[in-house]
């Protein structure tokens, strides 16, 4: 689709906005080819991306940003006006279980952290989705009641919440964060996304909690341990030192720039384009810069030197192209093996 589309619109630019973070998986094996097929490529930032050990890991060819986030604290309902609007208790905990059901493995996580936060006196349980298993069977233990709401974002009403249990994704991660919410995370390892080490280097810092999505005990002793106030007071204070995520305008701006029609000149946005790699650069650290410099010297180098010593090339004489249906492995033979061009037609 996307060579489709380049060749009917070649005056358009393209820009793919991709997140880094990616797993080492064969699909990282293409990373560099479907970079090249498009003209700008931005990052939008990672609180983690110090983890980032992946395919994705320092590209020259793509702009950094700052990182992306749904969460804007001037949209966002307080605690009272939130839970009115769910309707939720205004006396009781509340905790948000955002983890997926209706596979094996997630239900049995979804157990897990029902059990933990069973243990909670006087808690109200909120999920998105019914916690049914994969056959249809309640996934709630006895004694514990699931209030299930349907509100999208749920960035606007996040602060409904004294405690949240979700996947490491990279929207949930980076809500929860600036919000300041309380948080055990349960990596979901599936695409490309490394969402292990997103979650790990969150308990590093002791922004979130972090449970081994393959121990089911451990996550029901993590769900237990958010039930502990200073646990959660902690983590809410670590979050205040994280800065505000302005991704999302600088993405902004960054399109509105390369989209201008009145900046059409190319050579004029290549420049632009070349300074935010600068910048880009910088934020990554004076390593990926020195390594960046290295690399480039080392191919000016061949460059220069390939110009001029060049590969001696034989020139073979033109003959006629060869066209056989032959079988016969000793006619085949030497024409396959010599450098005269030959053409095997097969009969089907």
């Amino acid at each position: 689709g996307i060579l489709a589309a380049k060749f009917r619109r070649p005056g358009v630019s393209f820009i793919w906005i991709r997140r880094g973070m990616w797993q080492k998986k064969p699909q990282g094996i293409a990373l560099s080819l479907q970079s090249k097929l498009m003209d700008y490529v931005i990052e939008p930032g990672d609180v983690a991306r110090e983890y980032d050990k992946g395919p994705t890991k320092d590209r020259v060819e793509a702009v950094l940003t700052s990182p992306v986030s749904l969460y804007d604290p001037e949209k966002s309902l307080s605690k009272k006006a939130a839970r009115k609007k769910l309707g939720l208790s205004q006396e009781k905990s509340t905790v948000l279980v955002q983890l997926g059901v209706g596979e094996r493995d997630l239900d049995d996580r979804v157990s897990a952290v029902l059990r933990g936060l069973s243990k909670w006196p006087d808690v109200e349980i909120v999920m998105a989705k019914e916690p049914r298993s994969h056959k249809g069977e309640p996934l709630v233990p006895r004694g514990v009641e699931v209030k299930v709401i349907r509100h999208f974002p749920l960035a606007d009403v996040i602060h409904a919440f004294d405690a949240i249990v979700c996947a490491a994704g990279y929207n949930s991660v980076h809500e929860v964060i600036p919000a300041k919410i309380p948080t055990l995370l349960i990596a979901n390892n599936r695409g490309t996304d490394d969402q292990v080490a997103r979650a790990k280097w969150c308990e590093d810092y002791e922004l979130t909690l972090y449970a081994d999505n393959e121990s089911l005990s451990e996550i029901e002793v993590k769900a237990r341990d958010l039930m502990n106030h200073e646990t959660r007071l902690k983590l809410t204070q670590m979050c205040q030192r994280i800065p505000r995520f302005e991704g999302d305008r600088e993405i902004a701006s960054m399109i509105k720039m390369l989209s201008n029609e009145n900046v059409s000149s190319l050579i004029f946005k290549r420049m632009r384009y070349q300074r935010f790699l600068a910048q880009s650069a910088i934020e990554r650290g004076i390593g990926y810069a020195i390594r960046r410099f290295a690399n480039s010297l080392l191919r000016f180098a061949a460059i220069v030197y390939r110009t001029i010593f060049p590969h001696k090339r034989e020139i073979s004489p033109e003959t006629e192209v060869v066209f056989s249906q032959s079988q016969n492995i000793d006619f085949c033979s030497p024409l396959i093996k010599g450098s005269r061009r030959f053409e095997h037609m097969l009969r089907l």
